[in-house]
């Protein structure tokens, strides 16, 4: 009995003590936490990294299936704009790394987030021009690759290029042609670098390095040198399949029209060198001109006088008659340097009869005389005039 009310009296105690807040009363129980996603994926950034262009993020499935948000950093750092898988970069974004973080949810799962790898934007040149071949095509001279201004400055590399197939070993600015090449068409690539910014490449137009031909004769002009004289091109033998085109000469400049193998000389011609420059063309062999020796056309006496013939004095030592030339006759003009004489008898020179005068021998009776007078004058044609024949009875 006494046990019973002992325990009664225990009972509301402990309930006015709980009342009371003297002693606490005993807490519920705990939730238990949402589980983890059995497998989630970490973002890729692909695309372009240059500005203008734009980045997405790839995600592959998450277990089980995930709604999916994206945040876009810059540095490390939210960036603002769409929360979308796409993102389109711009000039400010140059020189910084760009990340996205992804987000999933799930009803009853544990919210999770993964971040891709950065991915760096690089800074661009504002001029890469492209570079240009400068040189001669031919064997045995030296081509050079002209890079133009890079801006900013680039360090650059250089790689020759034969019919589109890089050169092994041929990474310097020039490139130095030998027999090899010719026939085959040559490129430059030059490639600029710089810490911090997207490497480009440019690429030069072809160049065509030409054959040659094995035989490149010089011309040899025949023919006379006075007015209406025809001169001809000798153009020495080419090899086949060429074409021969020519152009002559006054001096150092062109005779209008005279493009043919032959040429009559005009008045205009006279004092003056005549040269022809023959041409030769074949399809994928190098052009090439020879020009000929010059041959000088002498001016002509616009007056060369013939001589007259007459009797002159008796030779004081043998006392034979002479025939000598007129004085008052033979005008030149202009006047020649000097005189040549030279007596022939029926057409047949007289030895050692050089003078103006001639003393008659016997061999001479019953013969025809003639004399025949040159005139001699620097720059000018030497030129002939024969007397009338004089009978020797």
């Amino acid at each position: 009995m006494v046990a019973t009310r002992s325990r009664r009296l225990v009972g509301f105690v402990a309930a006015v003590a709980v009342a009371l807040g003297v002693v606490a009363a005993q807490p519920a129980a705990a939730e238990e936490p949402l589980p983890d996603f059995a497998a989630t994926a970490t973002p890729v950034v692909t695309g372009d990294p240059i500005s203008g262009s734009y980045l997405s993020a790839e995600v592959a499935e998450w277990t089980p299936a995930a709604t999916l948000t994206y945040q876009w950093l810059r540095d490390g750092e939210p960036m603002g704009g769409p929360s979308t898988s796409t993102l389109h970069l711009w000039p400010h974004d140059r020189g910084t790394e760009i990340s996205v973080q992804v987000t999933g949810t799930a009803e009853g799962y544990a919210p999770a987030t993964t971040v891709s790898d950065a991915v760096y934007i690089p800074y661009v040149f504002t001029t890469t021009p492209t570079p240009v071949i400068k040189g001669t095509p031919r064997s045995g001279y030296v081509l050079t690759a002209r890079p133009g201004g890079w801006f900013p400055e680039a360090s650059l590399r250089y790689q020759w290029f034969r019919d589109g197939v890089a050169i092994a070993g041929a990474t310097q600015r020039t490139r130095t042609l030998v027999k090899e090449d010719r026939g085959h068409r040559f490129s430059v690539t030059v490639t600029g670098s710089r810490d911090g910014y997207t490497t480009v490449t440019r690429t030069s137009a072809e160049t065509y390095v030409l054959k040659e031909l094995a035989k490149t004769p010089t011309p040899v002009i025949r023919g006379g040198r006075t007015e209406g004289a025809i001169l001809r091109a000798a153009a020495g033998e080419w090899p086949a399949g060429v074409t021969l085109s020519y152009q002559w000469y006054r001096g150092s400049s062109t005779i209008l029209y005279a493009t043919k193998r032959k040429y009559e000389l005009t008045r205009d011609d006279e004092g003056s060198n005549i040269s022809v420059k023959v041409t030769a063309r074949k399809d994928g062999f190098k052009t090439v001109n020879r020009k000929s020796a010059s041959k000088y056309i002498p001016k002509t006496f616009m007056i060369a006088g013939r001589p007259e013939l007459e009797w002159g004095m008796r030779n004081i030592f043998t006392g034979q008659p002479t025939v000598r030339e007129a004085a008052s006759y033979g005008f030149w003009s202009p006047t020649p340097d000097k005189y040549r004489y030279q007596w022939f008898r029926n057409g047949v020179k007289i030895k050692g009869a050089t003078r103006w005068s001639y003393t008659i021998t016997a061999a001479d009776h019953g013969k025809t005389l003639k004399l025949r007078k040159t005139g001699v004058r620097e720059g000018y044609l030497t030129t002939h005039r024969w007397s009338a024949g004089w009978k020797v009875a």
